[in-house]
């Protein structure tokens, strides 16, 4: 079943984050922000500011990479998942987020 302008809006209007939007619709989160800028409908904060980071990290953390990390959320490009990692000052490779676990575990 399509997706639908009313469908949109409803969810935008509910505060509900993109990224929740598209899970609830089964849609790409791509999809969902190309279709509600066409149709000039804001979600609930910034793009990268909904994205699952702890998702992101716990998936580099077990030795994926950002493509495979992106692939397993349904993202088409790896930098989706980089950036969100990085302006969460979070690592955003499997030996920078090793390093940091073990130099926590230490302190």
């Amino acid at each position: 079943m399509p997706t639908t302008e009313a469908q949109l809006r409803a969810l935008a209007d509910a505060n509900v984050s993109g990224v929740d939007a598209a899970k609830q619709l089964g849609i790409k989160v791509e999809y969902l922000y190309v279709t509600a800028r066409v149709l000039g409908i804001k979600f609930n904060g910034a793009r990268g500011m909904t994205a699952p980071v702890h998702e992101y990290l716990e998936g580099i953390r077990s030795g994926m990479t950002c493509q495979e990390v992106a692939t397993r959320h349904g993202l088409r490009n790896a930098s989706t998942v980089h950036d969100a990692l990085k302006r969460a000052g979070l690592p955003t490779c499997t030996r920078a987020a090793l390093r940091q676990q073990s130099n926590s575990a230490q302190a």
